[in-house]
């Protein structure tokens, strides 16, 4: 391995996950710029259940970067199936009964948003998946590509809020 022995420099996985964040949270700027108030709570409603797939596979990284360098594919593998299986698991939980779930948590006037549920959660599942790619990137040394390729994306996910604003 062509980085064995060479130290960790975090700088790069921070930014990574920075722009990562930033691409995250997009929807939520969008949804309180762009919605009434009625329409952004059902939004916050969907966010919060894609929030928690989201946040479910958040440690999977960090268990993932110490081991990265000295076990390569190995921890890459065991990485991405605890995060896909965590993911599928919200996804499960969600799809059981979306609009009954969502009136049970958060009250009868927003079970109309489990109509978006599923598809949402499976996004932030995804993502999440992503994130485990992101950490092994920066692990393995690919930090500054792995900022290439989010830089732009979350340049236009801030681009697009700036020029949606309150519109």
């Amino acid at each position: 391995d062509r980085h064995a022995g060479q130290p960790v420099r975090p700088g790069g996985a921070i930014v990574a996950f920075l722009l990562l964040a930033v691409v995250q949270n997009q929807d939520v700027l969008l949804a309180n710029a762009l919605l009434g108030a009625e329409e952004a709570g059902r939004f916050a409603v969907i966010s919060t259940l894609g929030g928690i797939a989201a946040f479910a596979t958040t440690t999977v990284p960090l268990m993932l970067i110490p081991r990265a360098r000295e076990h390569g594919h190995e921890a890459l593998r065991a990485a991405l199936a605890v995060a896909a299986l965590l993911g599928l698991g919200a996804v499960l939980v969600v799809a059981v009964a979306p609009g009954t779930l969502v009136s049970v948590v958060f009250g009868g006037r927003y079970e109309s948003a489990g109509a978006i549920a599923v598809p949402y959660v499976l996004a932030m599942a995804l993502l999440g998946v992503a994130r485990v790619l992101i950490a092994h990137a920066c692990a393995r040394g690919a930090a500054r590509r792995t900022i290439a390729f989010l830089a732009p994306v979350a340049l236009l996910h801030l681009a697009l809020v700036a020029a949606l604003g309150d519109d």
